[in-house]
Parts: C-alpha cells; sequence; structure tokens
C-alpha cells in the first residue's frame, strides 16, 4: 500500500520521488518512519486524504486495496476530473517548484547530517587512537619502572658485605657425632631447638606516590605511583 501511494503521487505531480536523494537515506527515512513525499499545498483534498492514508505509520491503519478503489471512485466523479487540462498542467508545473523546494530542503539536511556523522565519526576515531597511545604509553612506563627496580636491587645486594666475603667455615666439632644417636632424641629435644632467629630485612620493596622525575606534571591529574628499592638501616629484626 506504501508503494502504491508512491506510484499515485509519482502519476499525479509528474514527478521523480526523493530526486536527488541517496538510497540509502531514503531506505533508512522510509523505515523510521521520518521520510515522506512532499504533498503540495494546493493538492486536491481526496487526493491528499487518499496519500496520507497510504503513508499512515502504522501498516493496520493503512487502507486496503477495496478502500482504495472506492477512494478513487469519488475521485473520478469529482470536479477535479473535469478541470481543462491545460489548467492541470499549470498546477503541475506549481507542484514541481513546491516539490523542488521541499526535496532541496530535505538535501541540505541530509548534507548536514552526514557532516555531523563525518565528524562524529573522525572525533572518535583520535579518541581511539590517542587511549591507544596512552596504554602503550603505560605498558612501556611499567616496563621502565620493573627494570629500574630491577637495578636498584641488584646494586643494592652488590653494596652488601656478605656480597663480597668469602663464604665462612664452621668449627670442626669435638669428638665423635654418630647419625644413630638421632632417633634416640626425644621430641621435647627436638623442639627445644627453636626457630631461626636474629635475621633481619635489609632491602625490602614499596609503593611511593609522587611527582617522576624528568615528567610533565598535568593539571588536576591524579598522583603517579610507582616501585622503589629501599635499603634499610639494619635495625629491622625478626626472631
Amino acid at each position: 500500500v506504501w508503494s502504491y501511494g508512491v506510484l499515485v503521487w509519482e502519476l499525479l505531480t509528474g514527478q521523480t520521488p526523493y530526486k536527488g536523494i541517496d538510497t540509502l537515506a531514503v531506505a533508512y527515512g522510509v523505515a523510521v518512519n521520518k521520510l515522506t513525499l512532499p504533498i503540495p499545498s494546493t493538492c486536491p483534498d481526496l487526493w491528499r486524504e487518499l496519500l496520507e492514508a497510504c503513508w499512515l505509520c502504522d501498516p493496520h491503519s493503512r487502507p486496503n486495496f477495496g478502500e482504495i478503489l472506492t477512494a478513487l471512485g469519488l475521485i473520478a466523479n469529482s470536479s477535479f476530473t473535469r478541470a481543462p487540462h491545460d489548467g492541470f498542467h499549470d498546477l503541475q508545473d506549481d507542484w514541481r517548484r513546491e516539490i523542488d523546494q521541499a526535496l532541496l530542503e530535505l538535501r541540505i539536511k541530509e548534507k548536514e547530517l552526514r557532516s555531523r556523522e563525518e565528524d562524529l565519526n573522525r572525533a572518535q576515531l583520535q579518541q581511539e587512537l590517542h587511549e591507544r597511545m596512552l596504554h602503550e604509553r603505560e605498558k612501556e612506563l611499567a616496563a621502565r619502572e620493573i627494570d629500574l627496580l630491577h637495578r636498584e636491587l641488584y646494586f643494592m645486594i652488590g653494596e652488601k658485605p656478605h656480597a663480597t666475603a668469602a663464604t665462612p667455615t664452621p668449627n670442626k666439632r669435638v669428638g665423635n657425632f654418630k647419625r644413630s644417636r638421632l632417633k634416640f632424641l626425644k621430641k621435647e629435644t627436638v623442639q627445644n631447638i627453636g626457630f631461626p632467629s636474629h635475621f633481619r630485612h635489609t632491602i625490602t620493596v614499596k609503593q611511593t606516590t609522587g611527582p617522576v622525575p624528568g615528567a610533565v606534571s598535568i593539571p588536576n591529574s591524579p598522583a603517579v605511583t610507582s616501585l622503589r628499592a629501599i635499603a634499610l638501616n639494619g635495625e629491622t629484626e625478626n626472631g
């Protein structure tokens, strides 16, 4: 019924439907009920009512072809069919100018929408590129931070006295030690041996918050956290 209404409009006005408008834009506009052919302001009421009925948004509300035939019968018996041909052609010329103006406005709106869509796509692409660059930058900074932490730990461990000192040699025990005597040790005796004691943490890794040397500070930006290797003074003792 919708397509039949388009055919009636084309025969009545003598114009090409949606002339100069992109085919995809027409298909989308019709599908979402946002685009219909312009009906001339001087179009006879019976023709206008028929076209508007064929283009109702709800397809169930559109007339069936029996009702369309009834409407065409009323038009055939109206004064419109008794008008002189020259007068009808003059009327079509007026319709053509009015329809051309309406379609021109539609093309302008279509161009504006397409330009806005291109701007939005361009802005979205730039945002995605910026986010990708930030992500790569974060990965690079994280890798550099881990590398720096490794170097700090290596440097601190290398400075410790035990790093260069010779491995101590335990004193030789006096007397003979027999392994067979181990099975005679009582459980309480073994427990009295105790746990290791007097060991110290000499190096630790802490998360620090603050400006990064050499980095550009951005106003209102969150504080930068980083990992730092810290040498302790030897007073922290466990055991």
